[in-house]
């Protein structure tokens, strides 16, 4: 629905946070983002499983969340 408000959070697999990629930001009714591997200080993150949570937020205050994990490899 467009004029919802979302966060995107990374955690790493023991749910520490690693990296918010999205903090209320107004959404469209369709689009995507990306994280690029990098947490919260600016360093690499390490290769393993992450995971992803992204919650929104309606104007009539329902909240919507959304989980799932992703794999963050290196390059060869």
């Amino acid at each position: 629905t467009i004029g919802m408000v979302g966060n995107v959070v990374i955690f790493d697999n023991r749910g520490r946070l690693n990296k918010h990629v999205l903090n209320n930001e107004l959404l469209s009714a369709s689009g995507e983002f990306s994280w690029d591997g990098i947490n919260e200080y600016g360093q690499k993150a390490s290769v393993g499983i992450y995971l992803v949570y992204f919650e929104c937020f309606t104007s009539d205050g329902q909240i919507i969340n959304y989980k799932t994990t992703v794999t963050l490899k290196t390059r060869f």
